[in-house]
């Protein structure tokens, strides 16, 4: 929900910038009122997040072991990736180390992806290239592409956002964003939520302003 309501916005700006297309005010207010409920909302989400993160914490023992401790320990990671990204990279760092120990070469993987997609947000900017590019998409089965170009859309895209106001490097990784995003375009489900996400995203870079509002308003409509 939160990059739906963020491309939207960032519609409305690009269509006010250029003029191309008329958004009436009732869409703008609905977005707007979205947005609102969101921030009014997030209290309770981390809450809810924390207090589920204490239960799985709780159940890290040390009779738990192989898939079942992976399997908490990436619900943790995940739940803190919303809100704590340290605390993210931290349980998705452990997480490989353990993989790795029981041999699950795609449990290993995901946790890796994962971990490198923050790393960014930390300021972690070249380790978190590193790690990523030291995988190779040709050795993961077909399933779990959509997983590397997602991570790799997204890692391109907080080191672009941290260079907004320098053309030429923010160019440079924005050109990394797009193709990880055409790359995953690629490989997901035609009408899915991910899909519409990221092609409204696609369609608004290319200034196809009326298509993208078609898009959105749709995945708005039922989200």
């Amino acid at each position: 929900m939160d990059r739906l309501l963020t491309l939207i916005c960032l519609l409305c700006i690009s269509t006010a910038s250029s003029f191309a297309i008329n958004i009436s005010k009732d869409d703008v207010e609905k977005e707007l009122e979205q947005l609102d409920n969101e921030i009014a909302k997030r209290s309770v989400y981390i809450k809810a997040r924390e207090t589920r993160i204490d239960s799985l914490r709780n159940k890290i023992t040390e009779n738990v072991t192989g898939s079942r401790l992976l399997e908490l320990t990436m619900e943790i990671g995940d739940l803190y990736s919303s809100f704590n990204n340290d605390s993210a990279i931290s349980f998705y760092g452990k997480g490989q180390a353990k993989a790795v120990e029981f041999e699950d070469t795609i449990k290993a993987f995901r946790f890796k992806v994962k971990c490198a997609s923050l790393l960014p947000l930390s300021g972690f900017f070249n380790e978190g290239v590193k790690e990523y590019e030291s995988i190779g998409p040709s050795n993961l089965p077909d399933e779990e592409l959509e997983l590397y170009y997602n991570a790799g859309r997204q890692l391109y895209s907080y080191i672009a956002s941290s260079f907004a106001n320098y053309p030429e490097a923010h160019n440079y990784w924005n050109e990394k964003v797009k193709l990880k995003r055409d790359s995953l375009l690629g490989v997901l489900k035609h009408g899915s939520q991910s899909y519409d996400l990221n092609y409204s995203e696609a369609l608004i870079e290319a200034g196809e302003l009326k298509k993208a509002k078609v898009v959105l308003v749709d995945l708005l409509d039922h989200t």
